[in-house]
């Protein structure tokens, strides 16, 4: 991921990543399948990390074109580099004794995402970490400092995209 946005980066398409940057994730959460068959496949190491920085812009790309997730999905079976990728959900255990531990890795990440903080600017998961607690009003709009005026971003989206995405969007 790391060799990824470096790329958007040094092409200048950042900003346009964080455009698209939820739904990138939430493709990317929904099909981690994908990922740990890539890894398996070519390696985890120096030489696995070419494939799935190429994954991730095939998903960027057709995410940015409009395409839905299914849509992605027969995309990448039609692909030669994808094609032999698998989708497969995890099977979740029904006996009444002890929980699988798919079951559990499952609902582990359920909860983890669902009480995930946003940023409020590109609409993506935000580490507690690293987030920015911005003002909604500008300082220099008299936007007061008040719980209600504030929101969480990521440092990129506070510091560099709002004010882009003021100036290209009407």
């Amino acid at each position: 991921m790391a060799q990824f946005i470096q790329d958007m980066i040094d092409t200048d398409g950042f900003l346009e990543f964080t455009k698209h940057r939820a739904k990138v994730e939430d493709f990317l959460i929904g099909h981690k399948m994908y990922i740990n068959q890539l890894t398996t496949k070519h390696g985890s190491m120096v030489k696995g990390f070419i494939s799935i920085r190429d994954y991730y812009r095939f998903v960027f790309d057709r995410i940015r074109d409009g395409r839905t997730e299914t849509e992605i999905e027969e995309d990448l079976t039609t692909s030669d580099r994808y094609q032999s990728l698998v989708k497969e959900r995890p099977v979740l255990s029904k006996k009444a004794k002890g929980f699988s531990q798919d079951a559990k890795n499952v609902k582990l990440m359920s909860d983890i995402l669902a009480a995930a903080f946003v940023c409020n600017i590109c609409g993506a998961r935000v580490d507690k970490k690293s987030m920015h607690l911005d003002h909604i009003i500008e300082k220099s709009k008299n936007g007061p400092a008040t719980i209600a005026n504030g929101q969480w971003l990521h440092p990129y989206c506070d510091s560099t995209a709002k004010r882009k995405l003021e100036v290209t969007e009407p």
